[in-house]
């Protein structure tokens, strides 16, 4: 290789790299090129290298204070007292975190899914029920019959509201499971 050689072939290289892409191969090429130009990295960045969270808030509970203590200075008062309760909780937490894995979020999304899809199947069978007493109950002529029929349709009414107040508590349920699998940093993939 001739000495004018080398810096015709870095020009032409630099200028090709630095030029505008004709297509989305040419694209791919230079960004390849320019990959292996770049120096590997030396430390990749983890979890355990970045600095610990600041602690939340301190919040104490209004029943604390008593009648003739001045607000702000329960509130100093209860400081520690909440402070030390609130690392208990963050310690409890994050030892909890360490302990649960992949398959113990999943069971206990999957428990809660399978307890949504329980209550909602025993709602949908409580209003077939309901719908076929009420039925019964305008196609009866005795009187004793039609009350004993309604009786039997208004403990269906009062399942099927116990049953819909079960279904939102669920659905707050997985709501929850998956903000404190958010707050605890678990992978989204292992509540899904």
């Amino acid at each position: 290789m001739f000495p004018w050689q080398l810096p015709a072939v870095a020009v032409t290289i630099i200028t090709w790299l630095t030029g505008p892409a004709m297509s989305l191969g040419d694209l791919a090429r230079r960004e390849a090129i320019r990959r292996e130009m770049v120096p590997k990295a030396a430390h990749k960045l983890v979890t355990d290298d970045l600095p610990p969270g600041m602690p939340g808030p301190v919040f104490v509970p209004a029943s604390t204070t008593s009648g003739d203590e001045k607000p702000e200075m329960a509130a100093v008062a209860g400081a520690p007292q909440a402070a030390a309760g609130q690392a208990a909780q963050s310690a409890g937490q994050a030892g909890d975190a360490d302990k649960h894995d992949e398959a113990w979020w999943r069971g206990r999304m999957n428990d809660a899914r399978q307890q949504l899809d329980r209550d909602r199947m025993l709602a949908e069978a409580m209003q077939g029920r309901i719908n076929s007493l009420t039925t019964d109950f305008v196609n009866r002529d005795d009187p004793a019959q039609k009350a004993v029929v309604e009786q039997n349709r208004q403990k269906a009414l009062a399942e099927l509201e116990r049953l819909e107040k079960q279904i939102v508590a669920d659905q707050k349920a997985i709501e929850d499971i998956q903000k404190d699998a958010h707050r605890q940093g678990v992978p989204p993939g292992w509540i899904r």
